[in-house]
């Protein structure tokens, strides 16, 4: 499972659907313990997030930068591909 907030997502929980843009949803679940007048009650119930298809990072500059590896980068693709890379 891959874990995001109090939600657990998966590929596995249901095929993954294409959102464009080299993301895709997965489905997953959200749960937390709730206080009841009767004592604690857990919750749990469907959630979906976007994720980025599984690419190799060349596949995936290539596609949304439209890039050509054949010449040397320039310092503003270089910020460009560090920007989008971040947090992944």
């Amino acid at each position: 499972y891959t874990v995001a907030g109090r939600s657990f997502f998966s590929p596995n929980l249901g095929a993954p659907g294409p959102l464009g843009g080299g993301t895709e949803y997965w489905r997953g679940f959200y749960q937390s313990l709730r206080p009841t007048q009767m004592g604690l009650s857990l919750n749990i119930d469907v959630s979906s997030r976007a994720f980025y298809e599984p690419v190799r990072v060349t596949e995936f500059i290539s596609k949304h930068f439209k890039l050509n590896f054949t010449r040397q980068l320039s310092d503003q693709d270089r910020l460009k591909i560090k920007k989008a890379l971040r947090g992944l």
